[in-house]
């Protein structure tokens, strides 16, 4: 029991390691990044790495517009021939239209988990897509720029997982951490421009 335990302890604590370095490595990753779209790719890709899951997305607001959310070009894909009908179905989604994962964190402000996607009512194109090709279990997180999701990032998994509170709670952490880093950027893009003009 003992051997146990302290098994279980160092499996915690590595978890526990791993996740700070992800979120280091991602606020890095960011911070060297020029524009929303780049920092969202980066991200993304790290993110993926670290879960393993095979398909992953992001969507943005439009022009920093407040009432459109678009999905964009910003995926990771194991198998892109695979996940081709997902991709299409997601471009003719609206991530506001009140069903799926995006529209749920866009409700929430929150990071959200879908055990089993096969079970949202009523399953809308999207995700009866997802369903059809084999994905079982999705989360995601917002990104948060004075106070306002200005982008979304997803993640699908081919098996049934249940939540992760730790990783949930570490990726709502990312979210704030990416959506200051934003705030930078276009302060630093508004300096230039205003030097320039000057």
């Amino acid at each position: 029991r003992d051997i146990s335990e302290r098994l279980l302890a160092e499996e915690a604590r590595r978890k526990e390691t791993s996740l700070v370095q992800l979120l280091q490595s991602v606020t890095m990753a960011a911070n060297r990044s020029s524009s929303i779209e780049h920092t969202a790719k980066t991200c993304l890709g790290l993110i993926c790495s670290y879960i393993g899951w095979p398909v992953c997305h992001a969507y943005l607001r439009a022009n920093h517009a407040l009432d459109q959310m678009d999905a964009s070009a910003i995926w990771h894909l194991e198998d892109p021939a695979r996940f081709a009908a997902f991709e299409e179905a997601t471009d003719r989604t609206d991530a506001n239209g009140g069903a799926g994962l995006p529209a749920r964190i866009l409700a929430s402000g929150k990071p959200q988990w879908i055990v089993n996607l096969a079970d949202e009512t009523p399953l809308s194109e999207r995700t009866r897509t997802a369903v059809d090709l084999g994905l079982h279990s999705g989360f995601g997180f917002p990104i948060v720029v004075d106070e306002k999701i200005i982008g979304i990032l997803e993640f699908f998994s081919l098996y049934t997982v249940p939540p992760d509170e730790e990783l949930l709670n570490m990726l709502e952490h990312i979210g704030s951490q990416l959506g200051q880093v934003i705030i930078r950027q276009r302060a630093e893009a508004d300096l230039q421009r205003a030097k320039a003009l000057a």
